[in-house]
């Protein structure tokens, strides 16, 4: 039998990488096993990309600052002129200071800086995982660009910044940007505002309040305003837009670069379809699985290419609409913890719950 685990990580818990360690361990040489990392672009993704491009790529670290501006050391991956980047690394949510309003994309910016000063021409960011809602104002700022209000003062670069732009100076922005291919590693095909964009969608598991969502959803309307009206470029509404906090349409106008699927990437790089060619069973998934896991997460991505095969997802909690999955090309929706138990136990002893199950399944298709 023929077993392929391709799994992204359990979002704090256990990463993609220990996942596949864990089956290896799981199968204990009983099967045919290809274990394989991945992610969609959201954290991980340096690391996914490192193992898929082997010893070719390089690891490189610099100091940047992280979304509340605090020194953060943070890396990217390397390869040829080739560059991996990941927003969690820089602009992650932080589940100890959820302010979303005063978070910005300013280490982003840095950090492809740094990939720019390192010879990267073709340049990749993973937008997943973060805990910003700044329209990639902080990102563009660090790459030179100037938003100022009407009276001339600059703005805040975060998301309570949005609202007070009334002037948006990209003369000045770094010129080795116009040689450069950039691709945003999107998870989500939400756009930038509205019932179904950033604001009201993701801002509320970063920290936001109703009052606080209204306002950032407004001022991302503002921001799309000036925008149209200055430079007659819609952001708004092309889908994946409203991604990471409306990094997706920052990624469009200010580099020039375009939204691909995240998965599709880290998929393609590992070589993913060769390896499930034969395969008996496929076994992926995420922390969590609800009706978000169809708008571009990894294991319906994954369901896509695996056409007529078992395929298994695991995940720590089945949210509101996850068995939508089921008519999606997924087999069957387990859960790694045991009935009742709760989010600190399950942190806990993720991995141990992930190599129970992930033994089980093997041994049962043995």
């Amino acid at each position: 039998m023929k077993v392929v685990v391709a799994c992204d990580s359990f979002k704090g818990t256990v990463s993609s990488l220990r996942i596949c360690e864990l089956a290896e361990r799981a199968a204990g040489g009983s099967c045919a096993l290809t274990a394989i990392p991945i992610a969609d672009g959201g954290e991980g993704t340096v690391d996914c990309f490192m193992y898929a491009l082997g010893p070719q790529a390089r690891r490189i670290s610099v100091e940047v600052h992280d979304l509340y501006m605090r020194p953060v050391t943070a890396s990217f991956c390397l390869c040829g002129r080739t560059a991996v980047l990941e927003t969690a690394s820089v602009a992650g949510l932080d589940p100890n200071r959820l302010q979303v309003a005063q978070a910005t994309t300013y280490g982003l910016g840095q950090l492809i800086l740094s990939a720019l000063d390192s010879g990267a021409r073709d340049i990749i960011i993973g937008l997943g995982g973060s805990g910003t809602n700044d329209c990639g104002m902080g990102m563009a700022a660090a790459l030179g660009a100037r938003f100022t209000a009407a009276d001339g003062a600059e703005v805040p670069l975060c998301g309570e910044g949005l609202a007070a732009v009334d002037k948006v100076d990209i003369s000045a922005l770094d010129p080795r940007l116009r040689s450069c291919r950039f691709r945003a590693a999107c998870d989500v095909d939400n756009v930038l505002y509205g019932p179904k964009g950033a604001a009201y969608v993701f801002a509320p598991q970063k920290g936001a309040d109703a009052c606080c969502v209204d306002m950032l959803d407004l001022g991302m309307r503002r921001f799309a305003e000036v925008i149209r009206r200055d430079f007659g470029s819609d952001i708004a509404h092309a889908p994946g837009s409203g991604a990471a906090g409306g990094l997706g349409s920052a990624v469009k106008f200010f580099l020039g670069g375009e939204l691909v699927s995240g998965i599709d990437l880290s998929l393609d790089a590992a070589g993913f379809d060769a390896a499930v060619k034969d395969a008996d069973l496929v076994i992926t998934g995420e922390g969590c699985v609800d009706s978000q896991s169809l708008r571009g997460k990894a294991p319906y991505g994954v369901a896509r290419r695996c056409e007529g095969k078992r395929v298994v997802c695991l995940c720590g909690k089945k949210g509101e609409g996850c068995e939508a999955l089921l008519s999606a090309g997924i087999s069957q929706i387990v859960c790694i913890n045991p009935d009742g138990t709760d989010y600190a136990a399950a942190a806990e002893n993720c991995e141990e719950y992930m190599y129970r199950t992930l033994k089980k399944l093997i041994s049962d298709c043995e």
